[in-house]
């Protein structure tokens, strides 16, 4: 399992503090798994970092060969919040 810290802009983030928003669609640049934790701290682009942070586990995991429209270099990530 490995800790990524990822930057989310605020048009996101209600869905994600709701728990409404249960996916990730990143740039696969950081060899992403299932099992991984993510750190998704809130982040405006005119402001920087919030301070806002939420962590949630990778349980699913989408690549361009299992989804014909997602483009070459991109996953979408399915996430839980529960961590523990």
């Amino acid at each position: 399992m490995t800790r990524h810290d990822l930057k989310v802009h605020p048009q996101f983030w209600p869905g994600l503090l709701a728990g409404n928003k249960r996916f990730e669609l990143r740039r696969n640049d950081r060899g992403f798994k299932v099992g991984d934790e993510l750190c998704l701290h809130k982040y405006d682009p005119t402001h920087g970092m919030t301070g806002a942070r939420l962590t949630v586990r990778v349980t699913y995991m989408l690549l361009p060969e299992d989804c014909p429209g997602l483009m070459a270099g991109f996953c979408i990530l399915g996430i839980s919040y529960e961590i523990g």
